[in-house]
């Protein structure tokens, strides 16, 4: 709250990038994927998710709304479990381009000719990061002689290609990565890890909202 605290126009600025101005949006008309335009003319993304034998959840910028369509004299309320704030700033790209946990990872996206794929604002994104502690626990030596396409695939598995915050997530879940290869996830008490080829990393840093998606911090890299 201290960068609230510092003016009224950054106040204002989160407090419109609440509201939706001009018309009324309840659950019923949410899809997910959808992209809002909020009265600061900033976008929030909603998302749709039916985990099995569970009613829908829906969110936006990854907040769950907790209680829908509270119905007001002049438009509805959607509450939420949280502040929107801080506003997702640029890509997944550009999130681990800039990010000082994942200099490797951000490197190697560079030598696969990733890093623009998820720069894409036309495409929305999941990417498990493996933060540079992950990769100095990895292969390092076999990674290194991986070529370019051998490199991409490794990478590609740590991508889905669609918005899934951890809320999405349910035990035993199987999801198609963008390498084409299956994702396991397992979720208990203690948390949330993938799987993938049997190499297992866990989320110790989830939800991190971008413009284009959303990303995972790991603590393995998902390759032998």
């Amino acid at each position: 709250m201290d960068a609230l605290n510092k003016g009224t126009a950054t106040a204002k600025d989160v407090l419109q990038y609440h509201v939706v101005s001009g018309h009324t949006i309840m659950s019923k008309d949410l899809k997910n994927d959808e992209i809002v335009g909020m009265l600061n003319k900033k976008n929030t993304t909603i998302n749709v998710y039916q985990p099995m034998n569970a009613g829908k959840i829906f969110t936006i910028n990854g907040v769950d709304i907790t209680k829908a369509d509270n119905k007001a004299d002049n438009g509805v309320v959607q509450q939420i479990s949280r502040v929107l704030y801080p506003f997702p700033n640029g890509t997944v790209g550009d999130l681990i381009k800039y990010s000082e946990a994942h200099k490797t990872l951000s490197g190697l996206l560079d030598k696969a000719k990733l890093m623009t794929t998820l720069q894409n604002t036309t495409q929305m994104f999941t990417l498990f990061a493996p933060t540079d502690a992950a990769f100095k626990l990895a292969n390092m030596t076999e990674i290194n002689k991986l070529n370019d396409t051998e490199l991409s695939k490794v990478l590609l598995r740590h991508v889905l290609p669609d918005i899934y915050y951890q809320q999405a997530f349910y035990d035993n879940e199987s999801i198609m990565t963008a390498s084409k290869e299956t994702m396991v996830l397992i979720v208990g008490v203690g948390g949330i890890s993938v799987v993938v080829d049997r190499t297992e990393g866990y989320v110790n840093n989830p939800n991190h909202a971008c413009t284009n998606g959303v990303v995972h911090a790991i603590d393995r890299v998902l390759f032998k």
